[in-house]
């Protein structure tokens, strides 16, 4: 490596003109700052080289810890299944005659080891309870998931959205409580309850008008027919 320090520069130095001087000291300042730069630069790749390692150490427990974390994610975060269900009815004189047909959005929770079935509710009243909930007067109502694919799919997804948050919420409840009460046959889920306790959380809810109570007529009074004449 080249040495850049100025060894000799004459015996006459003193006398130099001052622009002269000037450029010298300018020089042996800037080779100063260089050398000290270049050892800070060296110092800072030797403790570069040991973030490297240290890192690569990090990285490594973390691939492991990674693959903890999956597994129990796997098997700690709730699970949803949704599904549309139609049975059919048939007549007991004419297997080919159908007499009925019942359409209701299904589905399965688990958790960990741990399942529990869910009626969300009929076509009929899914349909209701969400044009409540968006206020868009008759949409869903209109339609028909049993029979159209895209029908189905926008009910599906709408279940997804106002379901899964409420019952994440719910489940997680309970596992604070430290036991899992929210799988045991003792609680009940009703779909059209939870949608209807969802739409009167929304800004544009109103609640039903109480009925008119029932006025009774009045007691006729006693008729008097001492004084008619028959």
């Amino acid at each position: 490596m080249k040495d850049f320090r100025l060894k000799y520069i004459g015996d006459e130095w003193e006398f130099f003109p001052e622009n002269e001087k000037r450029e010298k000291m300018d020089y042996q300042s800037l080779v100063t700052k260089i050398e000290r730069r270049e050892k800070m630069i060296s110092k800072i790749l030797v403790e570069l080289e040991e973030y490297k390692e240290t890192l690569n150490e990090w990285k490594k427990l973390r691939t492991i810890g990674y693959k903890k974390m999956v597994k129990y994610h796997k098997v700690f975060s709730p699970g949803y299944s949704i599904w549309l269900n139609t049975t059919v009815k048939r007549s007991k004189y004419n297997i080919d005659s159908i007499t009925a047909r019942n359409s209701s959005w299904e589905g399965l929770i688990t958790y960990g080891t741990f399942e529990k079935y869910i009626c969300y509710g009929s076509i009929k009243k899914i349909g209701e309870k969400l044009d409540l909930i968006e206020d868009k007067g008759v949409y869903y109502s209109n339609l028909k998931p049993s029979k159209d694919v895209e029908h189905k799919k926008i009910i599906l997804n709408k279940l997804k959205e106002y379901f899964i948050p409420y019952l994440n919420d719910k489940i997680t409840q309970f596992v604070k409580k430290g036991t899992p009460d929210f799988f045991s046959k003792e609680y009940k889920l009703n779909g059209d309850k939870i949608l209807q306790k969802i739409y009167t959380q929304t800004p544009h809810y109103s609640p039903p008008t109480p009925p008119k109570p029932k006025v009774r007529g009045g007691t006729l009074p006693p008729m008097n027919v001492r004084n008619k004449n028959y």
